[in-house]
């Protein structure tokens, strides 16, 4: 009976260490998919930054456009508003050299 007793005892220390070299397996297999899941959400991390990062960049390039879009206006006002000073200088010049001529044309007759 005791010899029974250790042979069944041994046959369950045999099961036993077999099952813990399963769940030993298993677990390690376990600690591998964690690390795999770890580096795909860190992957994921740092594209998700660069995609907010190109996100940001083109937020920032649609506001200097809309910046440059707004001084381009201004400017074109500004051009349009000096196109007409100078075409106003122009009709005043062309008056005061008329004026001129009519002084000189004056004077050669008084002279005359």
């Amino acid at each position: 009976a005791s010899k029974k007793r250790i042979k069944s005892l041994e046959e369950e220390a045999s099961i036993a260490k077999i099952l813990g070299e399963e769940v030993r397996n298993s677990v390690k297999e376990q600690l591998l998919e964690l690390e795999t899941m770890r580096i795909d959400l860190a992957d994921a991390l740092a594209e998700n930054q660069s995609l907010l990062e190109a996100v940001q960049q083109s937020k920032t390039l649609e506001s200097q456009k809309e910046q440059l879009v707004a001084a381009a206006e201004s400017l074109e006002k500004e051009k349009d508003t000096l196109a007409r000073e100078n075409q106003s200088l122009v009709e005043l010049n062309a008056t005061l050299l008329s004026q001129k001529a009519a002084v000189v044309e004056e004077r050669a007759l008084l002279l005359g």
